[in-house]
């Protein structure tokens, strides 16, 4: 009788960009997605090297992969919002940059922004991060604040080598003032995480 493992796997790398400061990252404080009262939007990035950690591990297809974010605090519109999950289609870095405020601070070299894949080196081809067109999977923002995603058949393509693995971006409702949330980073005590199941 075949049974089946459960590995848990924390992020490795972290960033939000800031439409309204190109140049200002935050690797280290909150993962933020969506758009603020003051009509700027943010974007999260997250990055798990999975064929590293699975490799001895995982030797046949996945049964499943959810990504689990939580939800720090939350501006006013935010109840109700769907938060999505995409493919980044570009490498990045991550730098030291530091912010609690949900604000992008002033950027380290490194650093992911909204004009930089890595401060101040390499730029995006498209401004405010390159992602696939179709999105991977979505949550709609209630009271509980743990989101889940169903991220099955793009850890199932990176493992197996179909595609680039450059993590994800999370993103909020552009289009509406006071939606985003900001999510734990990879630096605080509930940092997102991958639930694997084979």
């Amino acid at each position: 009788m075949f049974c089946h493992q459960e590995f848990h796997l924390n992020v490795d790398r972290t960033g939000t960009v800031c439409s309204e400061f190109v140049n200002g990252g935050n690797s280290n404080g909150h993962l933020i997605g969506g758009r603020t009262e003051q009509s700027n939007i943010r974007r999260g990035l997250m990055f798990f090297n999975v064929q590293s950690y699975y490799q001895s591990s995982v030797t046949s297809q996945i049964q499943s992969a959810t990504l689990v974010l939580e939800r720090a605090r939350a501006a006013s519109m935010s109840l109700g919002t769907t938060f999505s999950i995409w493919r980044i289609t570009t490498p990045w870095t991550s730098g030291n940059s530091t912010s609690e405020s949900g604000l992008c601070a002033s950027a380290t070299p490194g650093d992911a922004t909204w004009a930089f894949s890595s401060f101040n080196k390499t730029r995006w081809n498209t401004p405010g991060v390159d992602f696939s067109p179709s999105k991977t999977s979505h949550a709609t923002s209630t009271q509980n604040n743990t989101f889940l995603f169903d991220v099955t058949e793009d850890v199932n393509q990176w493992m197996q080598g179909q595609i680039p693995n450059h993590g994800w971006l999370l993103r909020g409702n552009e289009s509406k003032d006071g939606t985003a949330s900001l999510f734990y980073g990879r630096k605080s005590y509930s940092p997102p995480y991958l639930i694997v199941i084979v």
